[in-house]
Formats: C-alpha cells, sequence, structure tokens
C-alpha cells in the first residue's frame, strides 16, 4: 500500500535539503539574483540565526560545564514528555529546551548539512518513537509540542532565515501530527493523524504571490503526505472536502503550467508539477474530467522530462475509478507501453555510446557506467517515498551480487539493470495487474478491456524479466563470504534480451493502438457487376 511506501521513518529519511534544494536554487532569481547556486552559504548579516539560550552555549573554558546541563535539561524534558512529570508548571523549561536549543540550532550558519539529521532526532525523539497515552495523562503535552513546533516552524519559514533551513521548517511543519501512530487509550498502532492546522499553513503559503521555489516545493511535499495518510481515516478524520478543492485546484494550475515562471529552472518546475501530480492522484478523483487526460499527456509527451512522465504513469494506480473518475484504459495502456519501450531505448542508447568512448579511450562517467547526463529517468526515484526498495530486498545499488564478474563490469551491469528496472516499475504501478485488479489501469477497465491491458502489462513484466537480480548460492553455515550467483549476466547478453523484448512491446503497442481504416463501402446506386441490380 502506499502508506507503507510513506511511513513516518521512510518520509523522513528520504527527503535530503541540499540536494533538492540545490536543484531549484539554480535559476531561481527569488533566492539567488544571479541565477547559480551559491558554493557557500551568504555570510552573517544577510541572513537571521535564532538566538541560542546562553546557558546552552559553548566555549573553551565552559565545555564541560554547558555539556552536563545539557544533559541534564535533556533528561527533564525526556521526564515531561514520556508522562514521568507533568506538563503543568513546566512549560518555560519546554520553551527555553525546544526555542533555545533544538529548533535555534536548526538556524545556524554551522549547521546547515546538519539539517536532515536534526529534523529526524527531534522527531524520533520527541514524537514519533514516544507513545504518549491517556494513561499517562500526556497527550496535553504532544498537543503543546505540536502547537510550539508549529509556531516556531512558521516564524522560521517566514523569517530572513538561509534558504535552507526555512525549506527545513516547512518540511517539519509537514510532518506534524495530530495524533501519532498508536491510539492514545490503547496504545494500538494506527495510521497517524497529521495537524489539520500544518496542512492549513502549507496550503496557505502556496497562494503567497512570489513565493520562494523551495518552500512550495517542501509545501508540496508535506501535502503529499497528508492526501496520502488521508485514504486511511474514516470519513469524520478525512481533509474536508472544500480543503481538497482548495489543493487539487493549486495541483492542476501547477501541472498546466507548461513553462516555468520567470526565474524557475525547468528541472524545478519539474520537481514542482512531479509532486503536483502525486498530489492529484492521492486526491483520488477527477470532478472536472481534466486532470487524467492531463496526466496521460504527460506520459504520451516526448518532449517531456523522463522523470515527469514516469510520474504521471505511476499516478495512475492511485486513483479511484468510477462513473465520474474515467479514462479509456486501453489507449491509456498504449500510452505506457510506449513509455515502457521508450525507456528501454534510452538505456539502449545510453550503454551503447558509454561503450563508443570506452573504446576510444574516453571517459564514460563514473565507474564506466556513462553515469554523466540522461540521469533524467531516475531523477528523485529513489527519495519518492520508498517505493522501489522493497524491488531489491534492501540490498541496495551497493549489494554484492555480481562478485564473479570483474568489478568494473559487474558495476555497469548493476547500475544498468537497476536504473532500467526504476523506469519499468513505474509503468507497471500504473497499468496494475491481473492479481490486482483494483489497482492501476487495470481498474479503469471493463472485463474486456482488462486482457487488452494485461497484455501491455505481460510484455513490460518480460523485460522485467531480463532484469531479474542473480540467484544466489545456499548460505553455508558459518561461511562468512559473500553468496555468489548462481548464474552470470553479461552486458551485452542482457542488453540484447532486452531489445528483443522491446521489440515485441512496440509490435503490440504500435499495431494495437493503430486507429481502424474503414473499408470503403460500394455506392449503392452503382450495381457490383454483371449479375447486380
Amino acid at each position: 500500500m502506499m502508506y507503507e511506501h510513506i511511513s513516518p521513518t521512510r518520509c523522513l529519511q528520504s527527503i535530503s535539503s541540499w540536494l533538492l534544494l540545490v536543484t531549484l536554487l539554480v535559476g531561481s532569481s527569488s533566492i539567488c539574483p544571479a541565477q547559480v547556486a551559491p558554493a557557500v552559504p551568504p555570510a552573517a548579516p544577510q541572513f537571521l540565526e535564532m538566538a541560542i539560550f546562553p546557558g546552552y552555549i559553548e566555549n573553551e573554558l565552559n565545555r564541560a560545564e554547558v555539556r552536563m546541563t545539557v544533559n541534564r535539561h535533556m533528561g527533564a524534558i525526556n521526564d515531561i514528555v514520556q508522562g514521568r512529570r507533568s506538563l503543568d508548571g513546566n512549560e518555560a523549561a519546554m520553551e527555553q529546551w525546544f526555542g533555545g536549543y533544538i529548533f535555534a540550532r536548526m538556524t545556524q550558519f554551522d549547521k546547515l548539512g546538519e539539517l536532515d539529521k536534526m529534523r529526524i532526532d527531534f522527531f524520533k525523539r520527541y514524537l514519533v518513537n514516544v507513545q504518549y497515552t491517556a494513561s499517562r495523562n500526556n497527550v496535553a503535552t504532544h498537543d503543546y509540542l505540536v502547537g510550539l513546533t508549529l509556531q516556531k516552524m512558521q516564524e522560521i519559514a517566514e523569517g530572513n532565515y538561509h534558504p535552507a533551513v526555512r525549506f527545513n521548517a516547512m518540511l517539519t511543519i509537514g510532518r506534524l501530527n495530530s495524533v501519532e501512530a498508536f491510539d492514545p487509550t490503547t496504545g494500538a498502532r494506527v495510521v497517524p493523524l497529521p495537524s489539520r492546522q500544518a496542512l492549513g499553513y502549507l496550503v496557505n503559503q502556496l497562494q503567497v504571490p512570489n513565493q520562494m521555489d523551495a518552500l512550495q516545493l517542501a509545501a508540496w511535499i508535506g501535502i503529499l503526505r497528508h492526501t496520502t495518510l488521508d485514504r486511511h481515516h474514516s470519513p469524520q478524520n478525512q481533509i474536508p472536502v472544500e480543503g481538497k478543492d482548495i489543493i487539487r485546484g493549486l495541483a492542476t494550475g501547477l501541472i498546466q503550467q507548461q513553462d516555468p515562471p520567470p526565474g524557475r529552472s525547468p528541472q524545478g518546475h519539474t520537481w514542482l508539477q512531479r509532486r503536483g501530480i502525486d498530489v492529484l492522484a492521492m486526491l483520488g478523483t477527477d470532478p472536472d474530467a481534466q486532470i487524467l487526460s492531463a496526466i496521460e499527456a504527460f506520459a504520451a509527451d516526448d518532449n517531456s522530462p523522463m522523470s515527469l512522465r514516469l510520474t504521471a504513469a505511476r499516478s495512475l494506480a492511485n486513483f479511484k475509478y468510477d462513473a465520474q473518475t474515467t479514462i479509456a484504459a486501453i489507449p491509456a495502456a498504449y500510452t505506457l507501453g510506449s513509455l515502457a519501450a521508450r525507456a528501454c531505448r534510452n538505456e539502449i542508447t545510453r550503454v551503447d555510446d558509454a561503450k563508443r568512448k570506452k573504446n576510444r579511450g574516453q571517459k564514460t562517467g563514473e565507474g564506466g557506467t556513462g553515469m554523466q547526463g540522461g540521469m533524467e529517468g531516475m531523477e528523485g526515484m529513489a527519495g519518492d517515498g520508498g517505493a522501489m526498495e522493497g524491488m531489491f530486498g534492501g540490498g541496495g545499488p551497493g549489494a554484492e551480487t555480481e562478485n564473479q564478474l570483474n568489478p568494473a563490469d559487474a558495476s555497469i551491469v548493476q547500475y544498468t539493470r537497476r536504473r532500467l528496472k526504476y523506469q519499468l516499475f513505474y509503468i507497471q504501478q500504473g497499468l496494475g495487474t491481473a492479481n490486482n485488479p483494483s489497482s492501476g489501469l487495470m481498474m479503469a477497465a471493463d472485463a474486456q478491456g482488462r486482457l487488452e491491458v494485461q497484455k501491455v502489462a505481460d510484455k513490460v513484466n518480460a523485460i522485467m524479466q531480463v532484469l531479474a537480480e542473480p540467484k544466489l548460492t545456499a548460505k553455508v553455515s558459518g561461511d562468512k563470504k559473500p553468496r555468489k550467483p548462481i548464474e552470470l549476466v553479461e552486458l551485452d547478453k542482457m542488453m540484447k534480451e532486452v531489445r528483443n523484448k522491446m521489440q515485441e512491446l512496440e509490435e503490440l503497442v504500435v499495431k494495437a493502438g493503430k486507429p481502424v481504416i474503414p473499408v470503403p463501402m460500394a455506392d449503392p446506386a452503382v450495381p457490383d457487376g454483371p449479375g447486380g441490380n
């Protein structure tokens, strides 16, 4: 389920503030007038830093004393948060700790490279891993901390702080919950209930004139989390219809904005549009019959970035198809099939180009894989909620499964395999499967249409089989050496099989996608022949 792909921990860990921010900073006049990302943070006094409480500031003379103070105060705050001490009468201590230390450190210039870690640590220590229960009478403490965090992060997001700091503040706001991932009465695990006040703030920030692109991206990331979790709540806990209409309108306007506005880079515009598509899919409906047609158009457009086309393809898995939210499933399946073939052709071309460069003695990219250029198809995929993590058994790109090959060759094979699998996985999601007719185009199609959609899915699945990871030998008890694959896969052989399967897919979608030309009928006024009337 999608909720599994955007669980609290993964959602925190999947976003890298600096990587996303650099993408948006290039060409963003609202942040960098010269339209070049600064190599180093601007000097102080251009951006503010929130003041740290004096008792928490270290120097060479007081380091030991300050650390003792910090540890003592941390213990006291943990007692309050975990219900061992009452919040009543300790509000000032909470304000001092969080406002004067935890959040203040997130605004310091020398901490810019640690923003993700500090945000993750804050949630893990004080919210995600703390079981606020009614029996401990600390629900009020949770509500107080969420309210304090929202207040401080709003001040940072709207203040003259470094763009990375403001971006981090917006990400923090998007992660706040009214109820954490457990029932406060029973302690049972439940789907978190995101803060409605936080959602309202995120939506409002998208409507601020000339809003900074980095804050828009962070707002969309937060809204995507809200709309994703919303599908798992009872109607009384869901986002009100009026709120969904506002979000849908903003996201629709974003994806319909063909060209980036002045000062926004094409890459930044693509990032924003991809989040807009994801949000529309999670809202699940197409009341004005314009969203699905626009998304399918992205998937079919050869001039759109591959990452945007793949996001459009995957989004078809999340709409709730009914009499109002409809799509012509068979033509859409042919569109996704053509997109899969295009992804294969792109990869074949990239591999051939890398081989030619290698033969000429030219550099082909990191590790000899031709990684430079052509990464658009994978841009940001690993960070989109962890949807592909399960494909590789948690091994990741560095997993040692090709150790019988020359290390350089193994790296190239593995990189090529996983690069293409990432892309085809998005298309598989959009198509759906016969085993799960309630997803993707399988859900949108009637009984006859499912047969046609499945034909396309079968061809895509056949390519994925070519790209399957090598099977490992059985693990020998006590053997610490890495297991070796049963079969070896050479790059040329693998790409030849990919080409053959791709051509079968192309033959299906091109042949099936051609319009039927009616055979001209004879003029009834002209006799058919000697025996005619």
